[in-house]
């Protein structure tokens, strides 16, 4: 049996009140295609997926073309606008601390 497929069962399973959408974001056929990652050979006492003569491990993946997946499908199940919208907040609740940390700093040396 593949990791993915035991991992949603498993997860259906522990979690049966929770509706969520699991999704296989890295390795697909496309992917090994498209990136080259290198295969090897399946382990002789390797009893699944018979018919896969060779696999390919996540860490074959470059880490930063793996992030850019898993950022790239969360970004997508946002509503349109909300990372903008959250990057301005970020950007003005570091201004804002930056000034705390300075009024702060201005009242120690006093």
């Amino acid at each position: 049996m593949l990791i993915d497929v035991s991992l949603e069962r498993e997860l259906h399973r522990q979690a049966e009140d929770i509706e969520f959408d699991f999704r296989r974001l890295a390795i697909t056929a496309e992917q090994i295609e498209k990136y080259k990652l290198p295969g090897k050979p399946r382990k002789d006492g390797e009893r699944r997926a018979l018919h896969i003569e060779e696999t390919v491990e996540a860490e074959a993946m470059p880490a930063a073309t793996l992030r850019g997946l898993v950022r790239n499908e969360i970004e997508a199940l946002l509503p349109p606008d909300a990372l903008a919208e959250a990057k301005i907040l970020e950007r003005a609740e570091r201004a804002m601390l930056r000034r705390w940390a300075e009024q702060m700093e201005e009242e120690d040396e006093d």
